[in-house]
C-alpha cells in the first residue's frame, strides 16, 4: 500500500458514510463519528460496531446488547440481530478498507468479532 492509499480514521468515517448513509437514512443504523474524528461507531437496534486507531493500530469490536456466554452461540446470536443487508455493507466497508477492518476484527481475539471477521471474509471470497 503506498502512502497516498493509507486508510486514515478520516478515511475510515468517509468510508462508513458512504457505505452505511442508506442505511441511517433509513432508521436501520446510527453514525456516530467522535467530535476528534478517531473513533467512529456504527449501531444497530442491538449491536455496535465500534472502529478506532486508523492507520498506526487499527481496532474494531462487535458488541451485542445481549452477548451470549457461550462461544458456540455467537453466530447464532449475531445472526438474529444484524440483517443480511448490514452483513453486506459491512463487506463492501471491509473492501474499501482494504481488508483492514477484517483484520481488525480477527486481531480482537473476541469471539463475536472474530465471528463477524469470518463472516465477512465468506462473504468477501463469494
Amino acid at each position: 500500500m503506498t502512502r497516498g492509499d493509507e486508510v486514515t480514521m478520516e478515511v475510515v468515517a468517509a468510508a462508513v458514510r458512504g457505505v452505511m448513509g442508506g442505511l441511517e437514512e433509513e432508521g436501520v443504523v446510527d453514525i456516530e463519528v467522535a467530535e476528534d474524528g478517531l473513533e467512529v461507531d456504527v449501531i444497530g437496534d442491538e449491536w455496535t460496531l465500534h472502529l478506532e486507531g486508523w492507520p498506526e493500530g487499527a481496532v474494531a469490536f462487535l458488541a451485542l446488547e445481549d452477548e451470549p456466554d457461550d462461544p458456540a452461540k455467537v453466530r447464532a446470536a449475531r445472526a438474529k440481530v444484524m440483517s443480511p443487508e448490514v452483513e453486506r455493507a459491512i463487506v463492501e466497508l471491509d473492501r474499501r478498507l482494504q481488508g483492514s477492518l477484517r483484520a481488525a476484527l480477527m486481531g480482537t481475539g473476541d469471539p463475536l468479532s472474530v465471528d463477524l471477521a469470518v463472516a465477512v471474509g465468506a462473504q468477501s471470497s463469494s
